[in-house]
Protein backbone atom coordinates (compact mmCIF):
# COMPACT_ATOMS: atom_id res chain seq x y z
CA UNK A 1 0.00 0.00 0.00
CA UNK A 2 1.43 3.48 -0.91
CA UNK A 3 2.60 6.19 1.47
CA UNK A 4 -0.34 8.29 0.89
CA UNK A 5 -3.12 5.41 1.63
CA UNK A 6 -1.58 4.30 4.41
CA UNK A 7 -2.32 7.81 5.91
CA UNK A 8 -6.35 8.01 5.32
CA UNK A 9 -6.84 4.45 5.29
CA UNK A 10 -9.51 3.50 2.85
CA UNK A 11 -11.24 0.55 2.73
CA UNK A 12 -8.75 -0.78 -0.57
CA UNK A 13 -6.15 0.75 -2.30
CA UNK A 14 -4.18 -0.38 -5.69
CA UNK A 15 -0.88 0.42 -6.13
CA UNK A 16 0.91 -0.87 -9.44
CA UNK A 17 3.60 -1.82 -7.72
CA UNK A 18 2.06 -4.80 -6.10
CA UNK A 19 1.11 -6.12 -9.32
CA UNK A 20 -1.36 -6.25 -12.77
CA UNK A 21 -3.82 -3.00 -11.67
CA UNK A 22 -6.50 -4.47 -13.66
CA UNK A 23 -6.25 -7.94 -11.80
CA UNK A 24 -5.95 -6.13 -8.76
CA UNK A 25 -9.34 -4.26 -9.53
CA UNK A 26 -11.15 -7.20 -10.59
CA UNK A 27 -10.12 -9.68 -7.67
CA UNK A 28 -11.46 -6.53 -5.22
CA UNK A 29 -14.96 -6.05 -6.85
CA UNK A 30 -15.54 -9.97 -8.02
CA UNK A 31 -14.86 -8.98 -11.76
CA UNK A 32 -17.15 -6.32 -11.74
CA UNK A 33 -15.10 -3.58 -12.07
CA UNK A 34 -14.78 -0.39 -10.11
CA UNK A 35 -18.26 1.69 -9.50
CA UNK A 36 -16.27 4.56 -8.39
CA UNK A 37 -12.36 5.33 -9.76
CA UNK A 38 -10.72 8.52 -8.96
CA UNK A 39 -7.25 9.37 -11.64
CA UNK A 40 -4.69 11.16 -9.85
CA UNK A 41 -1.43 10.35 -11.72
CA UNK A 42 -0.50 12.34 -14.90
CA UNK A 43 -0.45 9.18 -17.29
CA UNK A 44 -2.20 8.48 -20.35
CA UNK A 45 -1.95 4.58 -19.22
CA UNK A 46 -3.46 5.12 -15.62
CA UNK A 47 -6.44 7.02 -18.15
CA UNK A 48 -6.99 3.89 -20.12
CA UNK A 49 -7.07 1.34 -17.83
CA UNK A 50 -9.70 3.72 -15.09
CA UNK A 51 -11.99 2.93 -18.35
CA UNK A 52 -10.99 -0.20 -19.02
CA UNK A 53 -11.81 -1.17 -15.00
CA UNK A 54 -14.62 0.92 -14.19
CA UNK A 55 -17.63 -1.23 -13.82
CA UNK A 56 -20.83 -0.87 -15.62
CA UNK A 57 -22.30 2.91 -14.87
CA UNK A 58 -18.98 3.53 -13.14
CA UNK A 59 -17.88 7.07 -12.59
CA UNK A 60 -14.51 8.55 -13.36
CA UNK A 61 -12.78 11.59 -12.04
CA UNK A 62 -10.02 12.91 -13.96
CA UNK A 63 -8.03 14.56 -10.88
CA UNK A 64 -5.03 14.23 -13.44
CA UNK A 65 -3.87 16.42 -16.57
CA UNK A 66 -1.55 14.63 -18.67
CA UNK A 67 1.53 15.95 -20.10
CA UNK A 68 1.25 17.63 -23.53
CA UNK A 69 3.27 15.16 -25.39
CA UNK A 70 0.33 12.82 -23.58
CA UNK A 71 -2.65 14.94 -24.22
CA UNK A 72 -3.63 13.77 -26.81
CA UNK A 73 -3.88 9.83 -25.81
CA UNK A 74 -6.02 6.78 -27.25
CA UNK A 75 -8.88 5.91 -25.56
CA UNK A 76 -11.64 3.53 -26.04
CA UNK A 77 -14.66 5.10 -26.42
CA UNK A 78 -17.19 2.28 -27.02
CA UNK A 79 -16.04 1.30 -23.04
CA UNK A 80 -17.59 4.78 -22.25
CA UNK A 81 -20.46 4.36 -24.06
CA UNK A 82 -21.70 0.93 -23.91
CA UNK A 83 -20.85 0.80 -20.09
CA UNK A 84 -22.74 3.98 -20.06
CA UNK A 85 -19.52 5.59 -18.08
CA UNK A 86 -19.40 8.97 -16.51
CA UNK A 87 -16.06 10.90 -16.50
CA UNK A 88 -15.62 14.04 -15.03
CA UNK A 89 -12.77 16.41 -14.63
CA UNK A 90 -11.44 18.00 -11.38
CA UNK A 91 -9.13 20.37 -10.94
CA UNK A 92 -8.61 23.42 -8.82
CA UNK A 93 -10.19 24.49 -5.78
CA UNK A 94 -11.44 28.22 -3.85
CA UNK A 95 -9.72 29.63 -1.76
CA UNK A 96 -12.10 28.98 1.51
CA UNK A 97 -11.30 25.44 0.11
CA UNK A 98 -7.29 26.06 0.66
CA UNK A 99 -7.76 28.08 4.37
CA UNK A 100 -10.18 24.83 4.93
CA UNK A 101 -6.93 22.35 4.23
CA UNK A 102 -4.73 24.74 6.06
CA UNK A 103 -6.61 24.87 9.06
CA UNK A 104 -6.59 21.10 8.93
CA UNK A 105 -3.70 21.00 8.70
CA UNK A 106 -2.16 23.25 11.09
CA UNK A 107 -4.38 21.32 13.84
CA UNK A 108 -3.29 17.94 12.86
CA UNK A 109 -6.65 16.74 12.09
CA UNK A 110 -4.71 15.64 8.31
CA UNK A 111 -1.08 14.47 8.77
CA UNK A 112 1.11 15.36 6.30
CA UNK A 113 4.56 15.40 7.52
CA UNK A 114 5.37 11.53 5.89
CA UNK A 115 4.12 12.94 2.59
CA UNK A 116 7.16 15.09 2.47
CA UNK A 117 9.69 13.22 0.94
CA UNK A 118 12.94 15.61 0.70
CA UNK A 119 13.43 19.27 2.48
CA UNK A 120 15.86 20.73 0.74
CA UNK A 121 17.72 24.46 0.59
CA UNK A 122 16.81 26.96 -2.41
CA UNK A 123 20.17 26.32 -3.55
CA UNK A 124 19.36 23.01 -4.56
CA UNK A 125 16.07 23.85 -6.15
CA UNK A 126 16.64 22.58 -9.60
CA UNK A 127 17.74 18.94 -7.96
CA UNK A 128 14.66 19.20 -6.31
CA UNK A 129 12.61 19.48 -9.46
CA UNK A 130 14.30 16.53 -11.56
CA UNK A 131 13.63 14.50 -8.22
CA UNK A 132 9.71 15.13 -8.87
CA UNK A 133 10.47 15.00 -12.74
CA UNK A 134 11.66 10.95 -12.44
CA UNK A 135 9.05 10.28 -9.50
CA UNK A 136 11.72 9.85 -6.94
CA UNK A 137 10.20 12.25 -4.88
CA UNK A 138 6.58 12.86 -3.12
CA UNK A 139 6.31 16.07 -2.02
CA UNK A 140 9.67 18.37 -1.67
CA UNK A 141 9.30 20.93 0.30
CA UNK A 142 12.06 24.24 -0.16
CA UNK A 143 13.26 25.45 2.92
CA UNK A 144 15.63 27.90 3.88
Amino acid sequence: MGRAARLVNPDQAICAEDGDVGEQVLALTGGRGADVIVMAAASGQALQQAVRYAARRGRISLFAGLPSAEALTSLDVNLVHYRELTMVGASGSRPAQHARALDLIASGTIPVADLITHRLPIERFPEALNLLTKGQALKVTIEP
